[in-house]
């Protein structure tokens, strides 16, 4: 027996060994309960303008849809905007003529995003983004009306 012979039974009853067998049973135990990685999917709740004043656990839930479908909207314009950039380097200076369809969908998410979430902060609660559309609202049948009286005189 050679000094590499040696070497190499050493090795593995020492090293190799136990970890492949450690492998091995980890492996095994994984094995019994697959792990699946698929989207969560939330199921929609009640949303604040129909919460009750006094009821705490409606309203924190309406405020959790809230935060998810920000983020979901984020991610929205996150992805249009790469494929934006992306389109706008592969085609060079033809972009504007080809990635119209891009620019169009990603402006028109960005102009819906901030009429809904803009000048909110960064710490915006269901509450506040309910209370500014509802001025919106008021604002733009205000606006309209005073160009009903403007046409009609």
């Amino acid at each position: 027996m050679g000094v590499l012979e040696l070497f190499e039974s050493v090795w593995y009853y020492t090293v190799d060994g136990p970890v492949t067998a450690a492998r091995n049973f980890i492996e095994n135990q994984r094995a019994k309960r697959p792990t699946y990685y698929y989207h969560k999917v939330h199921r929609r709740v009640t949303p604040l303008e129909d919460c009750r004043s006094d009821d705490i656990v409606c309203q924190y839930e309406a405020a959790e849809q809230y935060k998810r479908d920000k983020k979901v909207e984020e991610n929205i314009l996150k992805i249009l905007k790469e494929r934006l950039s992306k389109c706008t380097v592969e085609e060079g200076p033809n972009a504007q003529q080809n990635c119209q369809d891009v620019f169009n969908a990603y402006d028109k998410n960005a102009d819906a995003f901030e009429v809904k979430y803009g000048e909110l902060g960064a710490v915006s609660t269901p509450l506040r983004c309910m209370m500014r559309q509802k001025y919106r609202v008021y604002y733009e049948r205000k606006r309209a009306a005073q160009q009903q009286e403007t046409l009609s005189e």
